[in-house]
């Protein structure tokens, strides 16, 4: 493989979709510009069942890059009702900084209501992250009237 100027953890399982946009991100920041040289590199990314997945396809070479992506994708996806109850179990670890657990929750939301509108979305967000902090800052932050957005 040649050397990477941008590591990338590999897809194993889960949502394919938002591994992408991190593919993607890498893709750039490597000079891989073209559709065949991603298609060259992706499947070196995959590993666990998505390179048993891929290894099992019948000539993934010739799905080019947006097909491969679109196979991928239609069996690698989300399960919206599982990242929703992921999100309302979701805490706030112990040495998580509240970025990291703002980003975390954020990335939920965004999968859980994809098709939702900014304010509704912003006001679970708000809940949810308010549930997931510790029981002496939650009502804290309850009793406060004011807060409207996690920003």
């Amino acid at each position: 493989m040649e050397s990477m100027t941008t590591k990338l953890q590999n897809f194993e399982i889960g949502d394919f979709s938002s591994w992408m946009k991190k593919f993607e991100i890498a893709s750039d920041a490597n000079e891989w510009t073209t559709d065949e040289k991603k298609a060259k590199m992706l499947p070196a990314f995959l590993g666990g069942e998505a390179l048993d997945f891929y290894l099992n396809l019948e000539k993934p070479k010739s799905l080019g890059y947006k097909g491969l992506c679109q196979v991928l994708s239609e069996n690698f996806k989300v399960d919206v009702e599982m990242v929703k109850l992921r999100l309302r179990k979701c805490k706030k670890l112990e040495k998580e900084s509240f970025i990291a657990y703002s980003n975390r929750l954020k990335g939920l939301t965004l999968s859980a209501y994809h098709n939702m509108d900014k304010i509704s979305m912003d006001e679970i967000l708000l809940d949810c992250l308010i549930e997931g902090l510790p029981a002496g800052l939650r009502k804290e932050l309850h009793r406060a009237d004011n807060i409207l957005t996690i920003d």
